[in-house]
């Protein structure tokens, strides 16, 4: 039997060593497989519900602050404008002000019109990507020491060759 609606499974005394991932998605079938391989990559995974956000069952503020430097990886899902403001209204809190955000979505390309040059958007990833690339992109935002006001493309570039870290 999987975690309750809303709640959040974390190990706090067994911090990874890539750090903490907060994985917030709108269906439990995807969080599920993206946390197992976040995990085995070396990440403390916290997870939520997007609906339970959205509707207060979930607490996000202490959540986040159990969880220092995290890295936050979004599922924003059509309608995305409305989906949108629920993420700004989400990293408007003093919890989520600092966290590098990696945006999962099925449109990438709506993602990165809405976010513009919003420097804490670190990448937007094709949710039909294999799970790696997300994996990946959550390595190299923990990994950054800095946010940067660059960000990759959202095309599944894949170069090893290109750096994110400041």
């Amino acid at each position: 039997m999987g975690p309750p609606s809303g709640s959040v499974r974390a190990r706090p005394t067994l911090m990874g060593p890539l750090g903490a991932v907060a994985l917030f998605n709108s269906n439990l079938e995807a969080i599920m497989p993206l946390r197992k391989l976040l995990e085995s990559a070396g990440f403390t995974v916290v997870s939520a519900l997007i609906p339970d956000i959205r509707d207060g069952r979930c607490d996000v503020n202490g959540m986040m602050d159990r969880h220092d430097r995290s890295v936050v990886v979004y599922d924003i899902g059509p309608p995305y404008e409305d989906n949108w403001k629920i993420f700004e209204a989400l990293r408007a809190s003093t919890s989520m002000r600092d966290r590098r955000c990696v945006i999962t979505a099925v449109n990438p390309s709506r993602i990165e019109e809405l976010a513009g040059d919003d420097d804490r958007i670190y990448e937007v990833v094709d949710t039909h990507s294999d799970l790696g690339e997300i994996v990946k992109a959550v390595k190299e935002a923990a990994r950054a020491r800095v946010i940067r006001a660059e960000r990759p493309k959202s095309n599944g570039d894949t170069d090893p060759n290109r750096s994110h870290a400041a």
